[in-house]
């Protein structure tokens, strides 16, 4: 089977534009980050979508509804990590506290704990798919910055091909689109060929720049 595999951040938030750690906390999507949903909503009118999922964070949800999915399936294990007491707090202070430290400060959550949520949701995405009958079938999911770089990092162990990016350095803009082809024998992933990677060129904001 064949497996079409959608991921998208979610649009640009109040946090976002004032450089507030978000998390697990949430803010409304800015101006900007309604119309690159609306944006990325019409690059994707084309693409009929056997399952589309969220995270139940209100930024990822608004989203997808932009999108044009208003019934989509919300799930608590694609939420962003959880920053603990830094959520909330500028950016560039958790920055400077963690770039000081060789482990991951006190109550953040680990890059263990959100890998498990990852694997965890995967699992049973894939094993939805067995009902399905078509060949191809194609996903949509609707998330955060965090977690798609640990999406990324997953399925690139299922790739002959090196991505050539520092995950943990590459910045995954608002509303960005990363397609990732997946063949699956026997509800695991065997291959993993990466289509586009953090992909902002649809959005009309910066096209016309």
């Amino acid at each position: 089977m064949k497996l079409n595999l959608y991921v998208v951040r979610h649009g640009q938030t109040f946090f976002n534009s004032t450089g507030l750690l978000q998390g697990q906390l949430d803010s409304n999507l800015t101006a900007l980050g309604v119309q690159g949903g609306k944006d990325t909503g019409e690059t994707l009118s084309d693409i009929q979508f056997c399952e589309v999922y969220s995270s139940d964070l209100g930024r990822a949800i608004d989203t997808m509804k932009l999108i044009g999915y208003v019934d989509g399936k919300e799930d608590p294990r694609l939420r962003e990590r959880d920053y603990g007491s830094w959520s909330g707090k500028p950016w560039i202070e958790y920055k400077k506290a963690s770039s000081c430290n060789t482990k991951i400060l006190p109550g953040v959550e680990s890059d263990e704990e959100l890998n498990h949520r990852w694997k965890n949701f995967a699992n049973d995405m894939i094993k939805n798919l067995e009902s399905e009958t078509d060949s191809t079938k194609n996903i949509l999911i609707v998330t955060h910055g965090g977690m798609i770089r640990v999406i990324t990092h997953h399925l690139m162990e299922f790739s002959t091909r090196p991505l050539g990016l520092n995950l943990k350095k590459c910045g995954v803009g608002n509303n960005s689109i990363s397609l990732f082809e997946l063949e699956i024998e026997n509800s695991e992933i065997v291959n993993c060929e990466v289509i586009k990677i953090f992909d902002c060129k649809h959005l009309v904001c910066r096209r016309s720049k």
